[in-house]
């Protein structure tokens, strides 16, 4: 290809790379890259990496350097223009000379004539776009999420043999999907803030929870139990940041608080037992966790799809085959009337195995 064949949607392509690169730590802010391209070329190129620190505009600018005058900015998040922890990524353009900025979606985070869109305008720089924005959107689809609905984005993962079951139905581990399998779930692991197991997992299979696969930083680590009958040996209750565990209590605070040596428990308020999840997932936004991963038992992957708290599923597809087990129910009473409300989004060949992930439709 020649310089000024590439495309808009190529340069934009690049900055969602250099974006994912960011992953959970810059939560809550998004994921961003931004790529300088002059005369068909890259200039420089950043990405942000990590809450609180400088925004991708302003990495690859500082890079560019006087370059920057003439070029173009291709960034995947509109910029922002408002003082934050760091100045607004506007101004940083306009002084260094950006020509023209191509953004793949809007910030939900400011309406009206405050965007950055709207300054750039208004400073003289060209604004085109959006670009590729359903891929941008996913990518920050915790994001928007956290901004639009003012919660935490639920994700489950789980694995199961092609006719359905998690595991045999007397609880013994059972080790379903290959290698790259559980590598690639460990890379999805990285990416969330947090994540969560029922007690019964705990007991089980005893998961230690982390990213020990590939790069990434490990999640931080809950588990729900009511009876807080739990191992205190468990591997999650080893080493640095143990598991925290949360059970629920009557929402008038009635009810007992037992110390329990081994691990710290978190007391969540609740009216209807029935509706802990809901309270668990309130009681996490409000602990500044944006973003779950929860990865077992059925009963309570079921219960985030009972309570319609799930946004996004992960299902790794064995080729196994069992004649009995556990399975997660989409619905108490018709699966399909709940099945209704995802859509496909991608299978991947992982392995042996298949990935596929479902989205939670608007």
């Amino acid at each position: 290809m020649g310089k000024n064949d590439y495309t808009d949607e190529y340069w934009m392509q690049r900055c969602l790379i250099l974006a994912a690169q960011g992953g959970a730590r810059v939560a809550p802010n998004p994921q961003v890259g931004a790529v300088v391209v002059k005369d068909g070329r890259i200039i420089a190129e950043g990405y942000h990496h990590c809450y609180g620190g400088e925004h991708a505009e302003v990495n690859a600018l500082k890079k560019a350097g006087s370059e920057a005058r003439g070029a173009t900015l291709y960034v995947n998040l509109e910029p922002c223009n408002h003082h934050g922890k760091t100045p607004p990524c506007t101004k940083a353009i306009k002084d260094q000379g950006i020509r023209e900025v191509v953004y793949g979606i809007r910030d939900p985070h400011v309406p009206g004539d405050r965007g950055g869109v709207e300054q750039l305008r208004r400073d003289g720089v060209g604004v085109r776009g959006p670009v590729l924005e359903e891929p941008c959107r996913k990518l920050n689809e915790v994001f928007f999420v956290n901004i639009m609905e003012r919660r935490t984005f639920v994700a489950l993962k789980w694995a199961q043999t092609t006719n359905g079951f998690l595991a045999p139905k007397n609880g013994r581990r059972f080790w379903l999907t290959s290698d790259e399998a559980v590598e690639d779930a460990h890379y999805t692991r990285s990416r969330y803030q947090a994540i969560l197991v029922g007690a019964s997992t705990i007991r089980a299979d005893d998961p230690r929870l982390d990213v020990r696969y590939g790069e990434g930083p490990s999640p931080q680590r809950f588990v729900i139990s009511e009876s807080l009958d739990l191992p205190q040996a468990a591997a999650v209750f080893l080493g640095e940041s143990p598991a925290i565990v949360l059970s629920p209590i009557n929402q008038t605070g009635s009810g007992s608080k037992r110390k329990v040596a081994g691990f710290k428990v978190e007391y969540i308020k609740t009216n209807d037992r029935s509706l802990f999840i809901k309270s668990v997932t309130r009681y996490l936004y409000d602990h500044k966790i944006y973003s779950l991963l929860v990865e077992g038992g059925a009963e309570t992957l079921s219960q985030f799809l009972f309570n319609r708290l799930a946004d996004r599923v992960y299902i790794y597809l064995s080729p196994i085959f069992l004649n009995d087990g556990i399975q997660v129910s989409f619905n108490r009473d018709t699966d399909s009337e709940v099945l209704k409300n995802w859509s496909i989004d991608e299978i991947r060949q992982v392995g042996s195995d298949l990935c596929i992930s479902l989205q939670r439709k608007e």
